[in-house]
């Protein structure tokens, strides 16, 4: 600001003198005519002209010309603004003569040590060719000395500086002097009476130092530190103690062992019980039955983590019924001198909403119809979060997504939702090729193809063929989830193998199809036929008398059945239980 009302001094006399007779005279202010920009070299002048205020054709002002100097300084590429006039007939000109910080020529890096340049590079936040900042060095100085500390150099220093190349450049220069590399070699607390140690220490990012080469375990990084004393402090508000107070860690530094010990004093207070809980303002669950389903009155003690269960549990509820905007808003009563805590969960219910319409999106292969058949809601349906919750997991889990988004909107009235279920795909056909050696099979190589979603359709083909010394065969399967668009599957496999063994060659080919229906959500059941023809031909004589006996043509035709049980537990993971039977012979 000095600078700027001292460019602002210089300009004002020299306008004085100019306009002394027209003052004179009680005319009015002249007119600018013209502005020049002057001294920008990097800077263009087009942008500096954006900046300024004063305008062609406006009445001179000083008042406005000093705010024009504070805008050109404010953008940071300027060691020096000033403003000079000159008459012209019927007005002024006006130049804005600008003087332009030094840009940085080169970034240079001396020391290093361990660290890989590009990776202190990567913490400096300007570079070569912008404009130079003094500012800028201290900062950056500092990234990079943190970034040290977080690879276990504690004891490293760093300091910037600069080195005027010319008027116009400078070259800007890290010095890192590196030392010792130091690891967390205890970390220890004062104060923890109701809670081990082991305990805090497991939830904490910062851990002691493993003695194995290639973990970095044990290397003290502030940010975690500091989050760790916010881990601590909710570790213990979820075990009732209301009033912790967690100290910031002392570290202790022991240059000879090269050492870093942490100290962690915490002053637990007392442990607050869980006192009464009341549920209130439901109007479509009696609060005797949503309270029966709570966690938090069967804890002993009081747990912020037990309460927003037990809030995400009373919204869900609500979210199966179709009161998607249910609010529940807790409000605690501490009695210190009890040391309980009374705990009211006041329900706001809203309104029941309905599905209004289902937007499909980002689905450039998959059929609409593939993707609504996992979303057990419909247009005009109640709304419901849990099984919306559910057609997200199954969709998740078919495969020929990466991502699978599921958002709500406001509807065309206040009880209408759009729920919008965007998708993005990947590849779902394979290609592989393989080879191998087995005792029975000899060496072999094999190609398959398949594709788990052909034409967008969610059915599933796969053609393998096995070529070896031995065996050979040929494998094709179909695969339809619904059957006709019903709500029955459809299995059909075909198979082919051949086997020249020593002692007698063996031709086995069939045929099955299974059919399948789910219930009660997680549940299937399946039934199906098969078919299997083997043929055992070019017996040897040194054969035995059961192979001999065996030769010739025999064909096996069965039912075959099964129940599962499948249940996804994540995005990604699920376990499946399964029964599964075949009966041949008899009236087959």
């Amino acid at each position: 600001m000095v600078r700027t009302l001292r460019t602002i001094f210089i300009v004002v006399p020299v306008f004085l003198l100019l306009l002394g007779p027209t003052i004179a005279r009680g005319q009015q202010s002249p007119l600018i005519k013209e502005i020049d920009i002057r001294g920008n070299k990097k800077v263009e002048s087009d942008a500096i002209r954006q900046r300024i205020q004063t305008r062609v054709g406006d009445v001179f002002s000083p008042q406005r010309i000093r705010g024009d100097v504070e805008h050109l300084f404010k953008m940071g590429f300027f060691d020096d603004v000033k403003v000079e006039a000159e008459e012209l007939e019927g007005g002024l000109r006006l130049i804005y003569v600008v003087k332009e910080k030094p840009s940085v020529r080169a970034i240079l890096i001396e020391g290093g040590g361990d660290i890989d340049e590009e990776k202190i590079r990567s913490r400096i936040d300007f570079g070569e060719g912008t404009v130079f900042n003094p500012q800028a060095i201290g900062r950056n100085a500092d990234n990079i000395q943190v970034l040290y500390e977080e690879e276990g150099f504690y004891t490293a220093q760093v300091v910037g500086r600069f080195e005027k190349v010319s008027d116009t450049e400078v070259d800007v220069i890290f010095d890192i002097q590196q030392g010792p590399k130091f690891f967390v070699r205890d970390i220890t607390f004062e104060g923890n009476e109701e809670i081990a140690s082991r305990k805090i220490r497991r939830i904490m990012a910062t851990k002691k130092r493993f003695f194995i080469p290639f973990l970095q375990a044990g290397v003290l990084k502030r940010s975690d530190l500091k989050q760790d004393v916010e881990r601590i402090k909710a570790f213990y508000l979820d075990h009732g103690h209301l009033q912790v107070k967690v100290a910031e860690p002392e570290i202790q530094v022991d240059r000879e062992d090269q050492r870093l010990d942490i100290l962690i004093r915490i002053d637990e207070g007392p442990q607050f019980r869980v006192g009464k809980v009341n549920v209130v303002g439901t109007k479509v669950f009696a609060p005797e039955d949503l309270q029966a389903d709570l966690k938090l009155p069967k804890e002993e003690f009081f747990g912020r983590d037990t309460l927003r269960k037990d809030m995400a549990f009373l919204t869900g509820k609500y979210s199966e019924l179709g009161y998607v905007f249910a609010d529940i808003v807790p409000t605690t009563r501490v009695r210190a001198d009890e040391t309980t805590v009374d705990v009211t969960l006041e329900v706001t219910e809203g309104i029941k909403t309905f599905v209004e319409r289902i937007d499909i999106r980002g689905n450039t292969k998959t059929r609409d119809k593939v993707i609504r058949r996992y979303i057990e809601l419909a247009e005009g349906d109640v709304y419901n979060g849990k099984l919306l919750q559910q057609a997200r997991t199954s969709l998740g889990g078919l495969g020929y997504f990466e991502a699978v988004d599921v958002q709500t909107a406001r509807g065309s009235a206040a009880d209408q939702l759009v729920l919008a279920i965007g998708v993005k795909e990947k590849p779902t056909g394979r290609l592989g090729l393989g080879g191998g050696f087995s005792t029975s099979g000899g060496a072999l190589g094999s190609v398959f193809i398949s594709e788990d979603n052909i034409f967008g359709l969610g059915k599933r083909i796969r053609l393998a063929f096995t070529l070896g010394t031995v065996t050979s065969a040929l494998n094709f399967r179909w695969s339809d989830p619904f059957f006709l668009d019903s709500e029955y599957s459809m299995n059909l496999a075909i198979f082919s193998t051949v086997s020249n063994f020593d002692d007698f060659d063996e031709d086995r080919t069939g045929a099955e199809i299974i059919f399948g229906r789910r219930f009660l959500t997680y549940h299937s059941a399946s039934l199906g036929y098969l078919y299997e023809s083997v043929k055992i031909s070019d017996v040897s004589e040194s054969a035995s008398v059961a192979l001999k006996d065996a030769e010739g043509t025999t064909t096996t035709s069965s039912l075959i059945f099964g129940v599962a049980r499948d249940v996804p537990l994540g995005p990604n993971e699920a376990y499946r239980l399964g029964l599964n039977g075949e009966v041949a012979g008899g009236f087959l």
